[in-house]
């Protein structure tokens, strides 16, 4: 059922991905909708040479004085238009804000921001937004080498390396951060520990949809 849905709803511009409880076919009375949205058409690189592929947006990896686990993403390209629109400019360079894009999510009545999701005022459905890198970046080299002792298993863990790492837009917090409340507005979360059970289940059933 999940799978019907999930290719009925994806589309040309993203992969939808029922999570959560009822991605695991667990039903419960009250159980909201969890759903992530992977955008097929953005690509994540850390490499200074990119070979640009027609109708896709690049964005690079920027980690230099931003908190472990999050980055920044600078647009490198972009064919599309919306794309640029949530993106803000920072010293004649743009680069990727999160809050941006959740506030164009906001007008399709996605209005509650709590971490990576936005949920409709009823409680019914939890969105989380996500990007990837194909490639496995330097930053999550320590998740390799890490016990084997937890989840996952070998195969379900080579199988997360090589597809990559998804970045998720979160909530971002000022005390954080003493910067800037601008630079916070664009910094990325790179999910590279999957014990989020949204993830877990994302990785365990669902990287054949993500393709190649």
């Amino acid at each position: 059922m999940n799978n019907v849905r999930d290719n009925l709803t994806s589309t040309e511009t993203f992969i939808s991905i029922t999570s959560g409880g009822l991605g695991e076919e667990i039903v419960m009375r009250g159980c909201d909708l969890d759903v992530m949205e992977l955008y097929k058409n953005i690509e994540i690189s850390e490499d200074t040479k990119i070979h640009f592929k027609p109708f896709k947006a690049y964005l690079k990896i920027k980690t230099e004085d931003i908190p472990p686990g999050f980055t920044e993403l600078r647009l490198v390209h972009s064919y599309f238009c919306n794309v640029n629109e949530v993106c803000v400019e920072v010293d004649d360079e743009y680069y990727f804000s999160n809050k941006r894009l959740k506030d164009l999510c906001n007008k399709n009545n996605l209005e509650i921001e709590h971490g990576p999701c936005l949920s409709d005022k009823n409680g019914i459905l939890d969105l989380a937004l996500c990007l990837r890198s194909k490639s496995w970046i330097p930053q999550a080299n320590q998740w390799i080498i890490r016990s084997n002792n937890l989840w996952p298993g070998y195969n379900v863990k080579e199988t997360i390396i090589k597809h990559g790492v998804l970045f998720v837009p979160c909530s971002y917090v000022v005390e954080r951060h003493p910067k800037s409340s601008v630079n916070l507005e664009n910094e990325i979360h790179m999910v590279l520990s999957i014990e989020n059970s949204k993830m877990k289940n994302f990785y365990a059933h669902y990287l054949s949809k993500m393709g190649k």
